[in-house]
C-alpha cells in the first residue's frame, strides 16, 4: 500500500482465505516487509508492503484484506492511496 503514515500512528493489514467464502474465517495480521518509517509531509506517500509470512498460503478460493488504521491523537491520522494485492496459490 502507499501510505502517509504521521509519527504515532500505525497501519495493520489482516488476512483470511477461504474454499468458497472467508465468513467464519480467522483475521491472520499480515508480516511488514523492511522498514515501517513515518512520513513527515502531508503529501508524501510512501510504499509498505505486507506478506502473510509464508512464501505461499494453502489451496484457497476466496481472500478478503483488511486494513486497520491506528492513532495516539484523533486528529493525526494514517491515509492510503493505493492498495495492490497479488495472491500465490500453493
Amino acid at each position: 500500500i502507499d501510505a502517509n503514515r504521521p509519527a504515532g500512528t500505525t497501519i495493520d493489514v489482516y488476512y483470511r482465505v477461504g474454499q468458497s467464502d472467508t465468513l467464519g474465517k480467522t483475521w491472520t495480521l499480515a508480516t511488514v516487509d523492511g522498514t515501517n518509517p513515518y512520513t513527515t509531509n502531508d503529501s508524501d506517500f510512501t510504499e509498505y508492503k505486507y506478506t502473510s509470512g509464508t512464501s505461499l498460503i494453502s489451496d484457497f478460493q476466496t481472500i478478503q484484506i483488511k486494513v486497520v488504521f491506528k492513532s495516539d491523537n484523533r486528529s493525526v491520522v494514517p491515509r492510503i492511496k493505493n492498495a495492490r494485492m497479488i495472491c500465490l496459490k500453493g
